[in-house]
């Protein structure tokens, strides 16, 4: 799975979650965020920062960032918090409801109103962004794009991974395929993400650059709707943080 081989590996980690637990402050919290973590260890350290809310202070800038999407994204919200965290910046989750990111925006949900995100992650997997034609699906897009913007969210979107396999190969273009439709939807976030002002997360080319495999898994997929595996959670989670803080001028 994608790690975080940028940063280093804590020489006894364990103890230092313990040293901690016992005596919890920003600094030493900052630190071990700033290694290289599993998913266990990101969830872990995760739960000690909750518990403690120790990232609710300066000088740390509070993000209210709003998770939506079309599959299972639960388990990437600790991630998140903690990437946050190794870039400077205190994040709070709205997660939205199991595949009710349309609803949510279009309607609007009141708690969602009322969280009042500065952010706006939309997580949409491949299988949900095939079941239309590009053009249909960009259309839908643009109306969640404004009306996030109506909440006075920054969207980031996802771009599609390109979960479903090629039926022709290098002929896959002669296909109105599955395929065919994420890789015409990707090329078209990217022009729409211009004109609209959104953030984009390229899924794809990260899949593209560490394999497919390395951020889904068939096998999860089926069985919890997970299409990012908790695998790449904190190599997803840092994508997501690291977008934050270039918005808010504090990328390295």
């Amino acid at each position: 799975m994608p790690a975080l081989t940028w940063l280093p590996t804590h020489p006894d980690w364990p103890a230092a979650l313990k040293a901690a637990e016992t005596a919890p402050t920003l600094q030493n919290l900052t630190a071990l965020a700033n290694c290289n973590l599993d998913f266990i260890r990101t969830d872990r350290l995760d739960r000690l920062i909750q518990h403690h809310n120790l990232t609710a202070h300066p000088p740390h800038p509070a993000i209210r960032l709003a998770v939506l999407g079309s599959s299972t994204t639960a388990h990437l919200a600790g991630a998140i918090r903690v990437a946050g965290l190794r870039h400077g910046l205190t994040i709070t989750i709205h997660q939205g409801e199991y595949g009710q990111y349309a609803q949510d925006l279009l309607s609007p949900d009141p708690i969602l109103r009322d969280f009042q995100p500065d952010f706006l992650l939309l997580a949409l997997d491949g299988h949900h962004l095939a079941s239309l034609d590009p053009a249909a699906m960009r259309a839908r897009l643009h109306q969640c794009w404004q009306a996030a913007a109506k909440l006075g969210a920054r969207v980031i979107q996802q771009t599609a991974l390109p979960v479903h396999p090629a039926q022709l190969g290098q002929n896959e273009f002669l296909l109105n395929s599955p395929a065919t439709a994420l890789s015409q939807l990707n090329t078209a976030l990217r022009t729409d993400a211009l004109a609209h002002h959104i953030l984009l997360l390229t899924i794809d080319d990260e899949g593209a650059r560490h394999g497919l495999d390395q951020f889904h898994s068939k096998t999860l997929w089926h069985r919890a709707k997970q299409e990012i595996s908790p695998a790449a959670a904190p190599y997803y989670g840092d994508l997501v943080a690291r977008l934050i803080a270039a918005a808010r001028g504090r990328s390295g």
